[in-house]
């Protein structure tokens, strides 16, 4: 991090307009800061097409995007630090060379993005491409917030503060524990480019050995932690004959060496390392025990804050910290496919949001729900936790999740003091709704389907998460995507899909099991019209069957397959086959619904869009659709004469 830019709250504004309204004669020579956030990154490699460019960013001030190149040369130069920048960083740039064509224009950079604050989760602002805000004459602008989260600006000044204070003090005590790491490769140089490394690391967790089967054969893996001197950290993965080799010689908390490993790009679904990298290894890997000077230490949590959780993609693996609001009872549900399961939720809250607090719920399954040891007022830790968007936003345990009881951290203390002070009066935002509570709301919440899309469009800059939003609409079915996509072959525990292995049995991946057969399961797409637009929304499970006219999935498939091994078999009877499935299937348009829609927003080449959901379908009559359009029309401030409807 840039020492000198500590204190900047924002990104630059129109600073991608002002870098292609400069003069050529002070390109070079420009000294001012334009401080943007990094939306991508890529390194191209040797058989690339491009041969003298090595590293591409695309670069946004908030408002406006640009695409900013960094040939071999320069690359070569600055590669530890280039290689330090990831997806989300705030940096600032000075010398560039710009090159305009037309219809696109791109940028050089004389030197490499300087970086100013990493952690970001979530882009700044609304960036469109440069050369579309110029062409559509959207300069100027000043109706779109660019500032930098303020958590974000308090945390790196804080690890600004701790290195200075602590880390360089301690190696300038200490510089023989320099001296022994100086021949080994830093974790933060490894990438996919560096063809030959050595490492020195700790292994700061141990995970079980997992098991896994698929329709391309079954197999075992084994992950462990890596964190070095520097204090960064990488995952490394051993797989089948690897872990039958290695796994009797690592032990948690020990010290290795590690080379001849295979560096691959990091899927941030399954860790919580910040690291765009991993380690694959195989039975070829070098790897040797090393005496423990104490040099390396154990690694910090980094912790997610709940309010930011809202802003986050399912699935994303996360670490939070918390107080334990609530605990509920053991439940038992009982699967579809016979058996039980035990559940329990929780609740916990931090100081975030201002800090008047956000709370969020935790899932527990099977052994970790019976198997609590903390209670209401406890400080807890959790890690590879896991974000799912139940019930608005809610967080699952896994196999890795671990669980600490008022550890010893800054963070326990921090929220011990801030709960304590304010427990009595305290009123959290929470991200999990009560489902029944969003399905009464979600009730009032009727619209027509203009209405909803406008309010959608108006919702951020309300401050409104999109993700949470449930409208009631009234409408009749106009059209219905009736193909072989339409249904799914899937488990009777989980609905996930399922694949035949080579011996003809069915395996669910996520159970982690094989299944004599599977049950077919709705994943319908229909158009919804109302008098003032149309709309498509997704059906899935058995909320597609009233749509359907009753129709099971299982009926639907089997009725689709028949009419269409007639289509193919017999020309005479193609006409009439087909006339009758789409009889069958058209029986269904123009029939009114009132369905409950769940909004997902969805970003495609860097516009929102969003996806519809019908999550429940409630009764309808024309008499209640009548009144909620009088309502309508009155909160438009006119007020018909309902005298003769009553």
């Amino acid at each position: 991090m840039d020492k000198d830019c500590a204190k900047i709250t924002s990104l630059t504004a129109d600073g991608i307009r002002k870098i292609y309204e400069m003069e050529n004669k002070d390109e070079e020579k420009n000294e001012d800061k334009i401080y943007l956030q990094v939306l991508q990154v890529r390194i191209y490699e040797e058989n690339d097409k491009n041969k003298s460019v090595k590293q591409k960013f695309i670069l946004s001030d908030g408002f406006s995007t640009s695409i900013v190149f960094l040939d071999k040369k320069r690359y070569n130069k600055y590669q530890g630090v280039s290689g330090k920048i990831k997806i989300n960083d705030i940096v600032y740039i000075t010398r560039v060379a710009k090159k305009v064509n037309s219809p696109k224009s791109y940028l050089f950079c004389l030197d490499i993005p300087k970086l100013v604050y990493t952690g970001l989760r979530a882009k700044i602002g609304k960036p469109k491409d440069y050369n579309t805000n110029l062409s559509n004459g959207l300069f100027p602008h000043d109706d779109i917030d660019i500032s930098i989260p303020k958590d974000v600006v308090a945390k790196m000044d804080e690890i600004e503060a701790e290195q200075t204070d602590d880390h360089f003090d301690e190696m300038a005590q200490n510089p023989a524990s320099i001296n022994a790491h100086s021949s080994y490769t830093p974790i933060r140089a490894l990438n996919s480019f560096v063809p030959e490394w050595k490492i020195k690391a700790k292994i700061s967790k141990k995970g079980e050995i997992k098991r896994w089967s698929n329709a391309r054969g079954e197999g075992y893996l084994l992950n462990i932690n890596l964190i070095d001197f520097n204090g960064d950290m990488i995952q490394a993965t051993f797989f089948k004959e690897a872990v039958d080799k290695y796994e009797p010689i690592l032990d948690e908390g020990a010290v290795y060496t590690f080379s001849n490993g295979s560096i691959k790009n990091a899927n941030k679904k399954f860790t919580t390392i910040q690291n765009d990298f991993c380690i694959n290894f195989g039975t070829d890997a070098e790897i040797e025990r090393s005496e423990d000077d104490g040099s390396i230490a154990s690694p910090e949590v980094k912790f997610t804050q709940i309010s930011a959780i809202s802003g986050l993609p399912n699935g994303t693996c996360i670490n939070v910290i918390g107080v334990v609001l609530d605990l509920s009872d053991l439940e038992t549900i009982r699967l579809r496919a016979g058996g039980e399961k035990n559940k329990r939720m929780i609740e916990i809250a931090d100081n975030s949001d201002d800090q008047e607090g956000c709370s969020i719920k935790i899932c527990f399954w099977g052994e970790k729900a019976s198997e609590l040891t903390f209670q209401t007022g406890d400080i807890v830790s959790f890690t590879s936790l896991k974000i799912s968007d139940f019930n608005g936003k809610s967080l699952n345990t896994s196999s890795e999740t671990a669980i600490s009881v008022n550890p010893k951290c800054k963070e326990t203390k921090k929220l011990t003091r801030w709960y304590g002070d304010i427990k009595e009066q305290a009123q959290f935002k929470s991200l999990t709704q009560n489902r029944s509570d969003m399905e009464k709301r979600s009730n009032e919440n009727v619209r027509t389907i203009a209405e909803m899309q406008t309010s959608l469009k108006m919702a951020p800059l309300a401050g409104i998460d999109a993700c949470s939003q449930f409208y009631v609409i009234n409408g009749y079915v106009s059209y219905i995507k009736a193909d072989e996509r339409s249904t799914y072959l899937g488990c009777p525990d989980c609905s996930r899909k399922i694949f035949q292995d080579y011996e003809g049995n069915f395996r669910c991946e996520n159970c982690n099991k094989s299944l004599e057969k599977g049950e077919f399961i709705y994943m319908l797409a229909a158009k919804i019209s109302d008098g003032s637009d149309s709309i498509f929304i997704n059906f899935y499970r058995n909320n597609a069957e009233p749509i359907m006219g009753g129709m099971t999935a299982e009926t639907y498939s089997k009725f689709r397959e028949e009419h269409m091994v007639k289509i193919t078999e017999n020309d005479k009877q193609e006409s009439g086959s087909l006339d009758l499935f789409k009889e069958k299937i058209a029986s269904n348009f123009y029939k009114h619904h009132s369905i409950l829609i769940r909004v997902r927003p969805e970003e495609h080449n860097n516009e929102m869009r969003f996806k519809f959901v019908g999550t429940k379908i409630l009764d309808f009559s024309f008499k209640k659709e009548n009144w909620n359009l009088l309502d309508r029309l009155e909160c438009y401030s006119f007020k018909p004469d309902c005298s003769n409807y009553c």
